[in-house]
């Protein structure tokens, strides 16, 4: 090829490779015109309104030999409580605690959950060097905490329940499960 065609060659695709970008770079700054005042506002939507949680707490008492009301061991104390039809449950924690006599100790306790006709059962174990503190009346307490991650369809039964070693009339648990709701449904929980 000689040097003027090679030059004329040479000139023509530098000027299609301008051209095209310059054809390219008119295409991305075409401009664009929002038109967004008072009464027209630009949508915004936080993460709160997104997994909207509402703080839950459940506690309550029961003697020693009831179970839901039912008289049964002197070593089981246990109650249930129905989650709201409304809005799923996530427990975060759950506290314990237990007035038992001297030689007595907590063994384990369980937390359960009936939904649909199915039940979920889990053991949380007590530490046997757990300190106890004194109290009259030949009595001791029994202070726990456990971090729980567990999620309670609308509507579903939650069973609080210990069983102790050898048993304490007139004993007492205090339960404590607290976490937050979201609205039944929510996509917040992945499901």
């Amino acid at each position: 090829m000689n040097s003027t065609l090679r030059t004329v060659f040479t000139a023509t695709l530098w000027l299609a490779a301008g051209l095209a970008c310059t054809h390219a770079s008119a295409q991305r700054s075409t401009p664009v015109t929002v038109i967004n005042d008072v009464a027209n506002p630009i949508p915004v939507v936080t993460e709160r309104e997104l997994s909207p949680r509402t703080g839950f707490a459940h506690g309550f008492a029961v003697a020693f030999g009831q179970f839901t009301g039912i008289p049964t061991a002197d070593r089981v104390a246990g109650d249930v409580f129905t989650a709201p039809a409304d809005a799923t449950l996530v427990l975060e924690q759950m506290t314990l605690s237990a007035t038992t006599t001297e030689t007595d100790q907590v063994g384990f306790v369980e937390i359960r959950f009936v939904s649909g006709g199915n039940s979920v059962r889990h053991s949380l174990p007590v530490p046997a060097d757990v300190v106890s503190l004194p109290v009259p009346g030949s009595r001791k307490i029994t202070n726990y905490s456990w971090p729980i991650s567990v999620i309670a369809d609308p509507g579903s039964e939650i069973i609080l329940n210990l069983n102790s070693i050898s048993g304490s009339p007139g004993g007492s648990a205090r339960y404590t499960v607290s976490g937050y709701s979201v609205p039944a449904g929510s996509p917040s929980l992945g499901r």
